[in-house]
């Protein structure tokens, strides 16, 4: 009993945050891909009129069924207001920002991607 908990706290330990900035002067995501591990966490840091919603490849620019998304944001005091998600399994997640023309006009951005 005592070297599973050993183990469980050993592996909470390394668990990392990965953190991008939302619309940060530009429609991008910063960095716009990255690699995280099962159990690592993804903050995103949003700036004002920008949001962010999980996508599919196949379906670029329209939400998931199963997918995040981090409501309309308003005084997100520049980064500071940050939607935080829970990374599950090693698939890809496509992600990119709903509010206007932004997916539209390149503002996507991924994890885990091929």
């Amino acid at each position: 009993m005592r070297a599973s908990l050993f183990f469980t706290v050993a592996g909470l330990a390394a668990a990392r945050n990965w953190d991008i900035k939302v619309g940060d002067g530009d429609n991008e995501f910063d960095p716009d891909t990255i690699k995280p591990a099962v159990g690592d966490t993804v903050s995103f840091h949003l700036f004002p009129n920008h949001d962010v919603v999980a996508g599919s490849y196949d379906s670029p620019c329209q939400p998931t069924n199963d997918g995040f998304y981090s409501g309309p944001y308003s005084g997100t005091d520049n980064g500071n207001k940050r939607f935080v998600v829970n990374v599950t399994s090693t698939s890809p997640v496509y992600y990119y920002s709903s509010v206007g023309r932004d997916c539209q006009s390149g503002m996507v951005g991924g994890w885990n991607l091929p």
